[in-house]
């Protein structure tokens, strides 16, 4: 495999790792926001 394409690929599942991480917070505050109303 090309050096360069395995780059990019670990630079998209860092990124959509870190989307998913901040979208489960985001959730767990928005619940959490939602159980003190």
């Amino acid at each position: 495999m090309d050096k360069n394409f395995n780059g990019i690929l670990l630079y998209e599942t860092d990124r959509y790792l870190t989307l998913i991480t901040v979208r489960s917070f985001f959730n767990f505050f928005f619940l959490c926001h939602l159980k003190k109303l």
